[in-house]
């Protein structure tokens, strides 16, 4: 629910009990709006119960009342410029981010005639690039292949402007590989595991210091994954936790050799990522 820019959120697996905390909650919200002679704008406020789709199917609309008026239910909120459906199957998201990569590709291939292949690369890490990149750890790993598949097609179709060659001239490997670029799935990965090294070594935010556990504190002795620093993987049956930061980005850091989780800075750690993912267009 939002106030302005503001969330208020509850979790439970008992619907009654969700909507008493939230209604609770957000009479004191109302109260302390009062006193501090605020309004809340009721047209901008709005709820969304998200969940498996089976568990939502069976839910009735919750009923939050504020101010006299029942606050409308929602299946997509945007929050801070992300869409997050009830689903989390983030299919909003990715259409409209498609649409923007869309239009700005547009534009640059209606001024290539005009600039060199290195003003196109500049301005594509400067008006494309960001959408691809914004919150990407939260919302990169998707149900659906088919939007993953979509957003590399016009990453490639980018590189083809910048590189002035036509679809058939060029495989994608070669493309990313004269780019320098890391395909949209696999940025995703780099996007994740320089997170959780970012978290590993307290340089995020307070709330992700203990996002992780490691196995030797899981284990009294010592196993393989244990002695090599490995991250504790909470076994889960859902598909989208195991598309989450908090279990995928485990299965990405567990992947890495040790020389590049060991090392000692932020940007070393980017550099070995990055070389080791590179080298394989040498092969």
């Amino acid at each position: 629910m939002y106030a302005d820019d503001s969330t208020q959120y509850s979790v439970s697996s008992n619907i009654t009990q969700l909507q008493n905390e939230l209604q609770s909650d957000f009479d004191r919200i109302i109260c302390w709006l009062k006193q501090n002679k605020l309004t809340l704008n009721t047209l901008k406020t709005h709820i969304t119960v998200i969940g498996t789709k089976q568990r939502t199917s069976k839910i009735n609309q919750l009923s939050i009342i504020a101010e006299g008026k029942s606050l409308e239910s929602v299946d997509t909120s945007k929050l801070l410029g992300i869409h997050i459906d009830k689903n989390l199957t983030w299919e909003t998201q990715y259409a409209r981010v498609a649409s923007k990569l869309s239009q700005r590709i547009g534009v640059l291939k209606r001024i290539k005639p005009y600039v060199s292949g290195r003003i196109l690369t500049m301005l594509f890490n400067a008006i494309v690039l960001p959408y691809m990149d914004y919150c990407c750890t939260v919302w990169g790993k998707c149900p659906n292949q088919g939007n993953i598949d979509r957003l590399c097609k016009l990453q490639k179709r980018a590189a083809r402007i910048i590189l002035n060659v036509k679809t058939s001239e060029l495989s994608s490997r070669q493309l990313y590989k004269d780019m320098n670029w890391l395909p949209f799935s696999d940025r995703v990965d780099f996007k994740r595991a320089t997170l959780v090294y970012k978290i590993i070594h307290n340089h995020s935010a307070d709330a992700l210091q203990n996002y992780f556990t490691t196995t030797q504190s899981m284990h009294q002795y010592l196993t393989r994954g244990a002695s090599k620093g490995n991250l504790y993987l909470n076994s889960h049956n859902l598909d989208y936790y195991k598309r989450s930061l908090k279990f995928n980005g485990c299965e990405i850091w567990n992947s890495l050799p040790q020389h590049i989780r060991e090392a000692p800075t932020i940007q070393s750690f980017k550099g070995r990522y990055l070389s080791r993912f590179f080298a394989q267009y040498t092969v």
